[in-house]
């Protein structure tokens, strides 16, 4: 079965947190996995840019909620142990997301790799970083992805890194995922499924790979994931009630699961700011 997050042989139940629904706008997943107290810290994910109408009014915010927040450089990190830089809201924005941000080893060769295999174009460069973004996110005003120098040549990706996910042409996925099974196949993190729910929404395309990092990537079929996203939205959060039962209803499979893999388990560390 495909993980929701990473190497977790284990139940597990998210929750999709945005301003509209994920056809429309950026969405963070925040995924539970069962019987997963805490997560190591890794090296790739550095922090998310968000527009706020008011930067100093929403750091102010964030220290009396008690998150750490720097107000000289404009960052907070929320009780999970995420980081965020805040920007004033550009005019006419309506996309409070403006970009992520990792740490590589090479900037470029990463920038390339996104270009070549996912169809992303480059909208900005420095000697320590590049941006890029799908052509039509650089249209709408989406949101980009920032590659800055980490001055290590390895990287240490874990769990707290996440997976970026991305709603494409079946084509895509498709052409994309024969491509890496043959010139990359270390990138397939999981198969490629084909999900046929008889909703009429036609076959859903899934895979999990990795970039030239191993940071992961969802690849999801736009034609039936987009459809069914936007009738399954209902701005409701989570049942707790539910999922404490649910903790109840697996424990045999998460005890199992530590037994077989004790290191993925770990507990995650602040960021500093």
């Amino acid at each position: 079965p495909i993980t929701c997050d990473g190497a977790y042989a284990v139940p597990w139940s998210k929750t999709m947190v945005g301003t509209a629904p994920e056809h429309e706008a950026y969405a963070l997943e925040v995924t539970y996995n069962y019987g997963v107290e805490g997560y190591a810290r890794g090296k790739g994910l550095d922090f998310l840019t968000i527009y706020v109408d008011d930067v100093a009014a929403a750091t102010t915010a964030a220290a009396d909620l008690g998150y750490a927040a720097d107000a000289a450089k404009n960052a907070i990190v929320g009780p999970d142990g995420y980081a965020y830089r805040l920007a004033a809201r550009p005019a006419g924005r309506t996309e409070p997301f403006a970009s992520v941000h990792f740490k590589v080893p090479d900037p470029t060769s990463t920038a390339a790799w996104y270009i070549e295999t996912l169809g992303m174009k480059q909208i900005a460069s420095s000697a320590d970083a590049r941006t890029v973004a799908f052509p039509a996110d650089v249209k709408d005003g989406g949101v980009s992805f920032t590659f800055v120098r980490s001055g290590s040549p390895s990287l240490k990706v874990e769990q707290f890194d996440g997976r970026n996910a991305f709603s494409l042409p079946a084509k895509l996925v498709r052409r994309v995922y024969d491509d890496l099974s043959n010139r990359a196949p270390e990138r397939i993190v999981h198969e490629l499924q084909e999900i046929n729910e008889e909703t009429g929404l036609g076959v859903l395309l899934i895979a999990i790979v990795s970039d030239i990092n191993g940071l992961e990537l969802c690849l999801v079929s736009s034609e039936a994931f987009e459809p069914a996203i936007s009738g399954a939205a209902n701005f409701v959060g989570p049942d707790y009630e539910q999922r404490t039962q649910l903790a109840l209803d697996y424990a045999d499979k998460v005890a199992a699961a530590k037994a077989d893999a004790p290191s993925v388990f770990g507990w995650a560390e602040a960021p500093e700011l």
